[in-house]
């Protein structure tokens, strides 16, 4: 007798939670690029090249965060090249519509990318030299989407003409 009470609200259970799903609208997917809140770049870049967009942030160690001079830029033909001083915070983030993996080649660091979820790079320049970042798209074909430049001393001195 116990038993068939305990089946008989297990579902009453069910038919409840049944009655709710259904009564509940699907989500609606929204259409590629339209009100899904991701920038439309434009350029003479491939169409791959729009779909991944790459933001450096860098400040001096003592700088508040605050203080940090925010540089973006979609991939345009040739990736850009941002310059660093030996000592500072910098702040790489990659975006992506399309699930891949993002590195930095030479500091052993990768990241997982995709639509609403960035590669995010935090980390102190202790090291001098070009680090490129790397995005490999889930579907293949590695390529540099932006190189890291770490100079000693002043970076402004030795700032690059590709970096913005």
């Amino acid at each position: 007798m116990q038993g068939r009470r305990i089946l008989l609200l297990f579902g009453i259970g069910l038919l409840v939670t049944a009655a709710a799903a259904s009564l509940v609208p699907a989500p609606e997917s929204p259409r590629e690029g339209v009100e899904s809140g991701e920038p439309q770049t434009a350029g003479a870049g491939s169409a791959d090249d729009a779909a991944v967009e790459i933001a450096f942030s860098a400040n001096s160690a003592g700088q508040p965060a605050d203080g940090a001079e925010r540089r973006e830029s979609s991939i345009p033909a040739e990736p850009p090249t941002k310059t660093a001083g030996s000592g500072e915070r910098v702040i790489v983030t990659v975006t992506s519509r399309d699930p891949g993996q993002v590195s930095l080649d030479g500091l052993g660091l990768v990241e997982s990318v995709g639509p609403g979820t960035p590669a995010v790079f935090d980390l102190f320049t202790d090291s001098t030299g070009e680090f490129d970042v790397l995005y490999a798209p889930v579907e293949g074909g590695e390529r540099r989407v932006g190189t890291l430049a770490v100079v000693s001393g002043d970076p402004s001195a030795t700032a690059t003409p590709s970096g913005g």
